[in-house]
């Protein structure tokens, strides 16, 4: 009864927990700034939403053996010393040595999951992007090109997870064997060091209570493996929730001018050498992140070897302008940017209509993203202002329906008011 209660009060506390950890996910990720989803990713940001927050529910039943397990074992040696005597210490020898092989299981197992989940970032990370350019990738046909990519980072994952599975493998094979080689030893003590002759009441009770330490020794490392999960989806949100944020100065909402820029420069964090993909694949791909990464190869056109992640990156790195880099402090650390924007002055009227109008490459979208957050101040002495009140973006996404130019004007529509409308659009 007292099992199940504890049980019961764990799942309630991983509920709320879990509930916490998602809602904290995600008010985090609109907060971050370029250097914070840089060092986080859409991969990180899915798995903690979807797979960590999970881990600390699925192994809240496994948890409450961490409690009562060792307070069970250590009762149940105890009146194991006072049915055999001394002789228990056979027993309790081979149990720490037991107990000792299953921790360095679990610490190696630890190893391994953290090198599961930065594969499996990976893999969801490039999933992402190929969905957002689907359609680049189907019009090209590089179907087989990423999915080459996709089953090279998942092999890896798959391979992570194999030497997991053949650890947890062993580690049950030592712990069912376990209470066998304890009994064994136990009583090789009892008669042939101790002299001591085997009896009915003595080898029941000693078996009855060899039995009841079975099921929280088989159940302890299990719920070291969840604690070691647990800590490590523990770890990866710390590592979320302490990147860095986008900062702007706010301004009253009530104020005339809801945005205000002044004499300032953007840009974009550089990636990190160690926060690239490892090939043996050359290219010049011009991109960010996997989806970039793999158009370069593909770009390249005379890749060698068969592109291992863990190899030594041969890939050929864009030219970058020297001058539009700047290196800015945040905090301990000193990033380097690429500037992308430069803005003399932009003070839009609060209620009215602002049009930005000009050539490709010139900044359009880069300004969009300032406003949105998503470039970073990287000039000292500037202003930025923003109002406090809250921020819409509708992006424009062209749609057009698989029939006649004068169908996707008027929508199929019959009414005759629609004629005019189409001419009037003919005639713009």
């Amino acid at each position: 009864v007292g099992k199940n209660e504890a049980q019961l009060l764990f799942m309630h506390a991983a509920l709320l927990t879990r509930g916490a950890m998602v809602s904290a996910v995600f008010n985090k990720m609109m907060r971050l700034s370029c250097v914070g989803m840089s060092k986080t990713g859409t991969g990180m940001i899915n798995n903690l939403a979807a797979n960590d927050t999970e881990q600390l529910l699925v192994s809240a039943p496994i948890l409450v053996n961490v409690v009562y397990g060792p307070v069970f074992i250590a009762v149940a040696m105890a009146m194991l010393a006072q049915t055999v005597g001394p002789s228990f210490l056979g027993g309790f020898g081979v149990m720490i040595l037991v107990l000792l092989i299953t921790s360095k299981a679990v610490g190696k197992t630890m190893q391994l999951k953290a090198a599961q989940l930065k594969f499996s970032d990976a893999r969801v990370k490039l999933t992402n992007e190929l969905l957002a350019g689907v359609r680049i990738v189907k019009a090209y046909g590089w179907e087989g090109a990423f999915r080459k990519e996709v089953m090279q980072i998942r092999n890896a994952e798959t391979w992570q997870t194999r030497k997991m599975s053949l650890l947890m493998c062993a580690v049950v094979t030592v712990i069912l064997t376990a209470p066998v080689l304890l009994a064994i030893v136990t009583f090789t003590i009892y008669t042939a060091v101790a002299n001591n002759t085997l009896r009915a009441s003595t080898v029941f009770t000693a078996v009855a209570l060899l039995n009841l330490i079975r099921f929280p020794m088989a159940f302890l490392p299990f719920g070291m493996a969840q604690l070691v999960g647990i800590s490590i989806s523990m770890a990866r949100l710390q590592t979320l929730l302490e990147a860095e944020e986008s900062s702007h100065t706010t301004a009253n909402s009530s104020e005339a001018t809801p945005i205000c820029i002044m004499d300032a420069e953007f840009g974009y964090p550089l990636e990190s050498p160690d926060a690239k993909g490892k090939g043996k694949g050359k290219g010049k791909g011009k991109g960010k992140g996997c989806f970039g990464a793999c158009l370069g190869k593909m770009f390249a056109g005379k890749a060698k070897g068969k592109g291992k992640r863990d190899g030594n990156s041969e890939e050929v790195e864009p030219e970058i302008d020297l001058a539009s880099i700047v290196e800015v402090k945040r905090g301990s650390e000193v990033v380097k940017y690429r500037r992308v924007l430069k803005i003399e002055r932009f003070e839009p009227a609060l209620g009215g209509l602002t049009i930005v109008v000009g050539p490709v490459g010139s900044g359009k979208s880069s300004l969009l993203a300032t406003l949105l957050g998503e470039a970073d101040q990287v000039s000292a002495g500037s202003s930025f202002t923003r109002s406090s009140g809250r921020v819409s973006y509708a992006s424009q996404i062209p749609w057009i329906i698989n029939t006649t130019l004068e169908d996707n004007v008027r929508f199929t529509s019959l009414d005759p008011q629609k004629a005019d409308w189409y001419d009037q659009v003919v005639g713009a």
